[in-house]
């Protein structure tokens, strides 16, 4: 957040800057453009991420599905536990 906070010292001048302050072909950020940005940012309230160890259990399950012949029922049976295990571990 604190790159979003300093927004106004890349953007002081109305010029669209880099990080490492070389100018940019842009057009010109109004101060109110800025101000609206900022105060989208501030209203985030939620992050959104990927969680590997779901992706590997399921990963797991479709590829012993394939390589041990298992039912769909089985896998479905195994995916319910599992995740629910995982969940409980990491969630719970």
């Amino acid at each position: 957040m604190l790159f979003f906070r300093n927004l106004h010292r890349y953007t002081e001048n109305q010029e669209q800057i880099s990080v490492e302050g070389n100018k940019r072909d842009s057009k010109q950020l109004s101060k109110q453009v800025i101000d609206e940005y900022i105060h989208a940012i501030d209203q985030i309230d939620s992050l959104m991420t990927f969680d590997w160890g779901v992706f590997n259990i399921i990963y797991d399950e479709t590829m012993s599905f394939y390589s041990q012949n298992k039912s769909s029922d089985e896998i479905a049976r195994s995916l319910q536990s599992r995740l629910n295990v995982y969940v409980d571990e990491n969630y719970g």
